[in-house]
């Protein structure tokens, strides 16, 4: 991510005043960093969940940039003409908001199947404790005889 902002910085720099158009290296920025993102949760994801591409297809459609660039995800209206700087702050916080709601997003998910995982076990466990428990009482009964 630190070269996506490097390649930024470089390209702002070379714009030849502060009103020309930045919105393009915005979006590649915004989109840089969303690949960023998804490649380290996918790899951390494909580890640990064996289910792995249905959560990362979701995770890409909640992350990614609106098609419309005139959209300002929930953010308030801009009243006053922005400086390129204040863009980018407004561009990261929305990015920080967006990936905040969908790694809550992720959280949930993996938990509910963590605990549809668990109850899965302990309904084989109660199971194999009473196959067990049958069993000896049929040794029991066995020996007794």
């Amino acid at each position: 991510m630190h070269r996506s902002v490097d390649d930024f910085c470089d390209t702002v720099e070379s714009l030849p005043n502060e009103n020309a158009e930045v919105q393009p290296a915005l979006e590649k920025l915004e989109d840089q960093i969303n690949e960023d993102m998804l490649e380290a949760v996918g790899a951390t994801i494909e580890d640990n969940v064996s289910e792995s591409a249905p959560l990362l297809s979701e995770l890409r459609l909640r992350t990614q940039r609106p098609a419309d660039p005139d959209v300002i995800y929930d953010g308030p209206e801009v009243q006053e003409p922005e400086s390129i700087w204040d863009r980018v702050k407004r561009m990261f916080d929305v990015l920080m908001q967006k990936w905040s709601d969908a790694l809550a997003w992720l959280w949930k998910k993996v938990a509910a199947c963590l605990q549809s995982l668990g109850n899965a076990i302990e309904a084989i466990w109660r199971k194999f404790k009473g196959f067990c428990s049958s069993l000896g009482q049929l040794f029991k009964s066995c020996i007794t005889v």
